[in-house]
């Protein structure tokens, strides 16, 4: 198993309002209303390698499993207009 650290910029843009960065209702819940910060830490780190359609494992808790499609949009777009060039991965992931 890797660990690496995330870059300060990359730390910063997680630490933005999330609704500012998704849409407000737009964050992936479970219906007891907690916020799916692995399925979204996944989104972010698949796109870092580019692989933006890459499934990740959604809960059988989650409230409403279309936004998490909705923050994969929000996510590719940050990634393609300015992220791109701030965030690149520290290693190649290995192909299995």
């Amino acid at each position: 198993m890797v660990f690496y650290k995330s870059p300060p910029s990359l730390d910063q843009a997680m630490l933005t309002p999330r609704c500012a960065q998704v849409g407000k209702g737009m964050i992936p819940k479970t219906r007891s209303g907690k916020t799916l910060r692995r399925v979204l830490r996944e989104l972010v780190e698949n796109a870092v390698h580019g692989e933006f359609e890459k499934e990740v494992q959604i809960p059988a808790t989650v409230e409403d499993a279309s936004v998490v499609e909705v923050a994969r949009g929000k996510v590719r777009e940050y990634f393609q207009t300015k992220g791109a060039d701030l965030h690149k991965a520290t290693e190649a992931r290995a192909k299995l």
